[in-house]
């Protein structure tokens, strides 16, 4: 009895071991192999011509080898849990109706009406146009509030006269989501074969979208903004963002007033107790008091 007691206990001891070593395995982390980013770049997505805010604030977003602005867009919106539809691929550069990337519409269930600005309803209404509401209130996208309403975006300020597919990100770029009333693009400032000349003039925010993303993005975010003179600051820099009729100057203005909030506030704090040197004295006698 006790020779087969004394070999159960050693199979007992045997498992045991075996079951701290799988366990051991099992907790253990394992070392991500990612990606190394080639660089940052700010994104947001608006819908400032209907009164409405943002979808998605100002932030900057990594990228890594092989990205295009349909990828950084897509794995962003999958980040906030944001369901969309597009039509064509995301990895499809040749720039053909129907293969490329289009964004076609963004789930949204806003509950508040839109309030768009009235530099866009009277020149619908001058053009003789049909506004209406959304064909589906839950989401957002082409063919809402008129035929010429859908999803553009603008990089730097430009909107480019391709896909999202084709665009190549920088380190440093804006990228700018933004929902289209009237004149595919005029009402937010556009300029191409489609759009014309436009009918309206709107400010250059791209560094101040620069600006608010860097705070949203920082990792001190919380105690930057619990700053009276950062959240005065940022707190101005999102109404000036989301008039769409203000003047550059005012832009300007609180893209700097930011900007400064954000550099004292990250100065570095003098040592206490630290004595200057001082100049301009010579001794005269010495002794040994």
């Amino acid at each position: 009895m006790r020779k087969k007691g004394g070999v159960f206990k050693k199979i007992t001891s045997v498992l045991v071991a075996l079951l701290m070593v799988l366990s051991t395995i099992a907790i253990s982390p394992i070392k991500a192999n990612a990606a190394t980013p080639k660089g940052y770049i700010t994104v947001s997505v608006e819908r400032f011509t209907l009164g409405l805010g943002y979808l998605i604030e100002p932030v900057k977003v990594p990228f890594y080898s092989g990205d295009n602005g349909a990828k950084i867009l897509t794995r962003l919106l999958d980040d906030y849990g944001l369901e969309y539809r597009n039509t064509g691929k995301v990895d499809d550069t040749s720039g053909l109706v129907g293969s490329t990337f289009y964004l076609s519409y963004i789930r949204d269930d806003e509950s508040k009406k839109a309030q768009i600005p009235k530099y866009i309803t009277d020149q619908i209404k001058k053009e003789k146009g049909d506004l209406y509401g959304r064909q589906d209130s839950d989401w957002l996208g082409e063919f809402d509030y008129t035929y010429m309403s859908g999803w553009m975006y603008s990089v730097n300020n430009v909107f480019p006269g391709y896909g999202a597919a084709q665009y190549k990100p920088k380190d440093g770029d804006v990228m700018r989501w933004q929902y289209t009333v009237w004149g595919y693009g005029t009402d937010l400032g556009a300029v191409s074969k489609w759009s014309g000349k436009g009918f309206c003039k709107v400010a250059n925010k791209t560094k101040l979208t620069k600006e608010i993303a860097e705070v949203n993005s920082a990792s001190n975010s919380s105690k930057l903004l619990a700053n009276k003179d950062i959240k005065s600051a940022y707190d101005n820099a999102y109404k000036v963002m989301k008039d769409m009729t203000i003047s550059q100057s005012k832009v300007d203005s609180a893209t700097k007033k930011l900007s400064t909030a954000v550099s004292n506030f990250n100065k570095p704090t003098p040592s206490p107790g630290k004595v200057e040197a001082v100049n301009g004295f010579k001794v005269a006698s010495t002794t040994t008091s």
